[in-house]
């Protein structure tokens, strides 16, 4: 449904139908409503007429979008695995089947529902255009498997087990003019988000999986591992190599140099418990900006981006140095220049690895998660544009020539050769950012 009044007072609302047969016949379709209201004030007789504020909207709306992408087929009955299980039956083994996963017939849709005010404006007869909104997105129902007893001989089933917020603001500035001949422009947005877990159906956190972490009042999927305090010491040891009373012991025979973890829980024993979360890889404070210019034929395009804030974790291949799993060992130029010896005590990283305490060392922690922002010209473009009254002797409507060039320059925090938008717990399984030089012509006749 849509209405319009006037050009002053707007309207639309939306119903839409989804179903899915990875959900039971019981909850299989949801109702999914949306509206919108606008309002234009610039074209309201009391508006005034002037050369500083042109035109005036504000605008809101209210909806929800469903999701079924965690679920996979069948979730909802019991599968039996006709592999899971051979029986051995008068000695002789037989093919059998059991049921490998606990099945959840209440499943249901995962809805977001979002809430956003708006504010349109343009300046200066137009030239100057700006766009304000806040927002408020909430995902209720998620779908996460929650851990179950391993006394049922199951994997647990997937549950609507959480709600999550995303609340942030968005900033949108455009300017064009022309001197002349000469026409230039300017377009810049800005964008932040704050993640949050705000309900985990009664639970404190979810079991970490993949050195993350789902808790209440954090970010989802927060990075969970150890914090480096120092390293150890030849201090931290007695002649026979022991440790001394009072210096947490670890996950292997540490020596000077390892790492040394903090002890959240005080018992003088490094282990998972002792983890904490160190980061996210959410982006914040995601911005871009486009340039452009032209100019008796000839114009020119200039596009920048980048993100104020994220955290990044570098683990095996990508991170530990000289890991040899499976005969393969990696070494990095960073790796070489800051890692401890006996003469480089403040070093980040640990020493390397004889093969006999990567158990301690090989971990994720502090000293492996990164700053991921990053500043990037994205792209530059320049062009030349013949004159028609050139290109109309010869029969073409118009002839172009350009040269570009893509991702050509990236400051960050991050080691030489790792690029900022590389997955944020990775492994090293990533094609690095390439850089792109272009060149042709346009004709059209």
């Amino acid at each position: 449904i849509n209405y319009n009044f006037d050009e002053r007072y707007l309207f639309e609302a939306n119903l839409r139908a989804d179903a899915s047969s990875r959900i039971a016949q019981e909850n299989r379709t949801t109702f999914l409503p949306s509206f919108s209201v606008g309002w234009r004030i610039s074209e309201e007789a009391f508006f005034p007429d002037n050369n500083i504020l042109s035109t005036l909207k504000i605008r809101g709306s209210w909806g929800q979008l469903g999701n079924q992408g965690a679920l996979t087929n069948f979730n909802y009955t019991a599968l039996i695995d006709l592999s899971a299980s051979t029986p051995i039956i008068g000695g002789t083994p037989r093919l059998g089947g059991a049921q490998t996963r606990m099945a959840n017939r209440d499943i249901k849709w995962e809805t977001t529902e979002t809430t956003n005010i708006a504010l349109d404006a343009t300046f200066f007869r137009n030239r100057l255009g700006l766009t304000a909104e806040l927002y408020n997105r909430l995902t209720r129902d998620i779908l996460v498997a929650v851990t179950i007893p391993t006394s049922t001989g199951l994997r647990p089933p997937t549950q609507n087990a959480g709600t999550v917020r995303n609340s942030g603001y968005e900033l949108a500035l455009n300017w064009k003019d022309d001197i002349g001949e000469f026409k230039y422009g300017a377009r810049f947005n800005f964008h932040d988000n704050i993640n949050e877990v705000t309900n985990l159906n009664g639970l404190p956190e979810l079991p970490p999986s993949n050195d993350q972490i789902t808790r209440l009042g954090e970010p989802i999927n927060s990075l969970y591992g150890l914090n480096v305090l120092r390293f150890y010491t030849e201090d931290d040891f007695n002649t026979d190599g022991s440790l001394k009373e009072g210096v947490p012991s670890s996950f292997s025979n540490v020596r000077p140099g390892d790492f040394l973890y903090e002890d959240i829980d005080g018992n003088n024993v490094i282990n998972d418990d002792d983890r904490q979360i160190l980061g996210n890889g959410i982006p914040r404070m995601n911005w871009g900006l486009d340039l452009y210019a032209s100019y008796s034929g000839f114009d020119l395009s200039v596009s920048f981006l980048g993100v104020g804030k994220r955290d990044v974790v570098l683990k095996r291949f990508i991170g530990y140095p000289l890991i040899n799993e499976s005969a393969w060992s990696t070494l990095f130029e960073w790796q070489l220049e800051d890692y401890w010896t006996p003469q480089n005590k403040d070093a980040r990283f640990s020493r390397f690895e004889d093969g006999l305490n990567r158990v301690n060392n090989f971990r994720v922690n502090s000293r492996y998660i990164f700053d991921a922002s990053y500043f990037r010209v994205r792209n530059i473009t320049l062009g030349y544009t013949l004159p028609n009254q050139l290109t109309s002797k010869i029969g073409i409507a118009s002839f172009r020539i350009f040269i570009s060039g893509q991702n050509l320059f990236t400051v960050s925090n991050l080691p030489k050769g790792i690029d900022p938008l590389i997955p944020f717990n990775t492994s090293g399984n990533f094609y690095p950012v390439t850089a792109v030089y272009t060149g042709g012509l346009s004709l059209n006749f």
